[in-house]
């Protein structure tokens, strides 16, 4: 209860979600079950689907991440128009280093995640302090001019991209991955808006000047 009082004193809104869901199995239940249908489903849906629907499933996913990854930065006020690129560049950082060193996807993945993130965050430090138009209109140059730049010097396949990519050893595999990744990617999501974290996120996007100069 101080810790609680604390959060409240400093303007800041307390989220009686855990309390209540600790407080007793009925509480627990109501907040759990409507999250576990979906989650249950997918999980019991995937053995059933077809080569063709399998491949839907995983490009519907990877959609789903472009979508929340958009969704985040929308979230502080800043509208992406080349989110594709930055989703794509994590790709590339993959896809090269299957194709040019021999990595298997397992360890591709979660490099190509966290190296295209640290690219992508340089390419972004110049224009962090743009809004509006102004940052919306940066973004959308920026995969242009990278597409005209792999059409001229045919980097990395070219417009024809990377082939010859090693697959996982299981279709399934695929499936399972990105279906996991999709729901941690929503429920982190989730979990940070409504942290302390996720307040100030929704503050840069009200009035950034003010968060800045509440440190």
């Amino acid at each position: 209860m101080e810790k609680r009082k604390e959060r409240i004193d400093r303007g800041i809104k307390a989220r009686s979600e855990d309390i209540f869901a600790l407080s007793s199995w009925r509480e627990m239940l109501y907040l759990l079950f409507p999250r576990a249908i979906p989650i249950v489903g997918l999980l019991f849906l995937v053995p059933f689907l077809t080569p063709y629907w399998r491949e839907i499933f995983i490009s519907t996913g990877v959609y789903a991440l472009l979508a929340i990854s958009w969704d985040m930065l929308i979230s502080a006020g800043l509208v992406s128009l080349g989110q594709s690129l930055f989703f794509g560049i994590g790709s590339y950082v993959a896809g090269s280093l299957n194709h040019y060193y021999g990595l298997p996807p397992i360890l591709t993945i979660p490099i190509g995640t966290i190296g295209g993130g640290a690219l992508c965050t340089i390419v972004l430090l110049p224009v962090l302090r743009l809004r509006g138009i102004y940052f919306a209109m940066v973004t959308l140059v920026l995969p242009l001019m990278f597409s005209r730049l792999v059409e001229a010097t045919r980097i990395l396949g070219g417009t024809e991209g990377l082939t010859g990519l090693t697959p996982f050893s299981s279709p399934w595999v695929s499936v399972y991955l990105i279906e996991i990744a999709v729901l941690v990617a929503l429920f982190g999501f989730r979990r940070l808006m409504g942290s302390d974290w996720g307040l100030i996120i929704k503050g840069i996007n009200d009035n950034d000047r003010a968060v800045m100069s509440a440190g």
